[in-house]
């Protein structure tokens, strides 16, 4: 599509490879600028030589909450308890984006055209500046009798969006494991659809209700949103002003847009577009006035991103920071992206995509080496300074003696740090759970044999025993079906699997309260992960997903 020189206004979209029709310019009208999403530090020259190669994005990429799920059934079934637990972690509508230490980086990508038919693309000469901002919305007005009074809708609000969330994931009978194929999908699916339909009335009809008093509120209590900008006040230190949409000068902290240039030696997989792009933060060292992170994870944020046109006369652009353009043309907003949340830095997802292995000490070869053993082997020196040493005896160790006359340094080598470290944490980990009663907390425990793995047999056996259902509900009729026609599913192998990833406390408190169903999915995860882990399957590449690719639509 080549560039016209016609002054017609401009618009800034979306890249057209994401619209609903890729590169019909009806489509492409009030698209927006997309957050594309990359496993690698080397995102731009990825983008440079494929703009259509990132990541999709998966459920991992919703921020998630914690919702109350209703109940459906009894809870109990013959005296246990059918599900695991009576909250559920739902993803949401807003987009997370993970932080650089999680190995996932972002790219904000946008297309520049001219407001005319076809949309034609913008000669990149003719842009003086480009860059984004990043912004946040804030409530205003919300007082504590205003929060009291709405905590109760918000909470219905997740809720119900969060059920009618399960219903939509529903898998197909073929999916759902050795009950739906032992029924045959079309019995199994009469009794699931009944209830599906049943909970969907239901919960929209909540939805709808909840929306109304949510609106009722904001009138009675003058709640408004305000957008906000950052602004920079010294080297890593500023605040949050409210800004305006579209200002034709901002006060923001500007980030720059780069255009795509494609490599001439290679055929352009842009097929001419005038792209472009930027690196989108999701860490900062900066914060405001009073101390507070400029980011952090609880935050709703957007990008929203601008061009200025060059005006006649004036100089080609030349390498200019953001924000200082030679000229002072018109600007150009695109619309702003989704919003966004970012990872906490311990996001389980987020830390599963960059695993950290710390290899033990081999006590046999420490024990080698033990008689050769030099003062240069201590690779860590604890200096303490003078009065600053803390004394006690293994005989007397409530009795510290600080402060001796001198200091001292001491050196300890690697080795036996790291053996002291792991004896103490799984000593304090037993107790931490039996105290606090946080037996769940072990499933987040995978100890597996580093050269061996489950059998093929024996995995394919829990993939046809397990089921693997998230929906409240749908577990729920498996548990009913199951006391009605079968009774408890055969559990030898399943048994096999509870003693070799539960010792007795963690069996007695965790698995035997529950019901087979919901005792099959505790350990059928448990099981899975290691059986995955053994076999490679939890490796930085297992997994990826990529977007797929496509070619604009051609005139007919």
């Amino acid at each position: 599509m080549s560039a016209v020189a016609v002054k017609h206004p401009w618009l800034l979209l979306g890249p057209w490879y994401r619209w609903a029709v890729p590169g019909r310019p009806s489509a492409g009208r009030g698209s927006r600028p997309q957050i594309q999403k990359y496993d690698s530090s080397k995102l731009v020259d990825t983008f440079l030589a494929d703009p259509q190669r990132s990541l999709r994005y998966t459920d991992e990429d919703r921020v998630h909450v914690v919702q109350t799920l209703a109940p459906l059934v009894p809870a109990l079934w013959n005296g246990l308890r059918r599900r695991l637990a009576d909250t559920h972690y739902a993803p949401s509508a807003t987009r997370k984006l993970f932080l650089d230490l999680h190995k996932r980086f972002y790219l904000l990508v946008c297309e520049l055209h001219c407001d005319a038919a076809g949309l034609p693309s913008v000669d990149r000469n003719d842009v003086c500046e480009a860059g984004f901002v990043l912004r946040r919305r804030v409530v205003r007005g919300l007082t504590p009798a205003a929060l009291d009074a709405v905590k109760p809708v918000i909470e219905g609000l997740a809720s119900a969006r969060a059920e009618l969330g399960l219903l939509d994931g529903m898998a197909p009978a073929d999916e759902r494991g050795w009950l739906a194929r032992a029924l045959g999908g079309a019995v199994f699916d009469a009794g699931v659809a009944g209830a599906r339909e049943g909970r969907r009335a239901l919960a929209e009809a909540r939805l709808g209700e909840l929306g109304a008093q949510f609106d009722a509120w904001v009138a009675t209590y003058g709640i408004s949103s305000e957008l906000q900008g950052w602004r920079v006040l010294a080297d890593r230190v500023g605040r949050w002003e409210a800004v305006g949409e579209t200002p034709e000068q901002t006060f923001e902290q500007v980030l720059p847009l780069y255009p795509r240039v494609p490599d001439p030696r290679q055929p352009d997989t842009g097929y001419g577009r005038t792209l472009y792009f930027g690196l989108v933060p999701t860490g900062a060292a900066d914060v405001d006035e009073a101390g507070k992170p400029k980011l952090d994870a609880d935050t709703r944020y957007e990008l929203r991103a601008f061009v200025r046109r060059r005006k006649p006369g004036c100089p080609q652009p030349s390498g200019r920071p953001p924000g200082k353009p030679v000229c002072k043309g018109q600007v150009y907003w695109s619309l702003s992206t989704e919003t966004f949340q970012l990872a906490a830095p311990f996001d389980l997802d987020g830390t599963s995509h960059q695993p950290v292995n710390v290899p033990l000490p081999d006590l046999n070869a420490l024990r080698a080496q033990a008689a050769s053993a030099r003062p240069e082997h201590a690779a860590l020196r604890l200096v303490a300074p003078p009065d600053s040493q803390l004394e006690f005896t293994a005989d007397d160790a409530a009795n510290v003696v600080p402060g001796l006359p001198s200091g001292q340094i001491c050196s300890f080598s690697i080795p036996l740090i790291t053996i002291v470290a792991t004896f103490v944490f799984k000593l304090f980990l037993g107790l931490v759970v039996l105290i606090f009663n946080l037996w769940f907390l072990l499933a987040f425990r995978f100890c597996f044999p580093p050269s061996i793995s489950l059998s093929a047999g024996v995995s394919a056996e829990l993939d046809a025993r397990l089921p693997s259902i998230e929906a409240d509900f749908a577990v729920s009729l498996e548990a009913d079906f199951e006391a009605d026609f079968f009774g408890p599913p055969p559990d030898d192998a399943l048994e096999q699997q509870i003693d070799l990833h539960f010792d007795a406390n963690a069996r007695a408190a965790t698995v035997d309260p529950l019901a087979p169903v919901a005792r099959a999915r505790l350990v059928g995860g448990v099981a899975g992960a290691s059986a995955k882990a053994g076999r490679g399957e939890i490796a930085p590449l297992a997994g990826l997903e990529y977007e797929v690719a496509v070619q604009p639509e051609t005139p007919a």
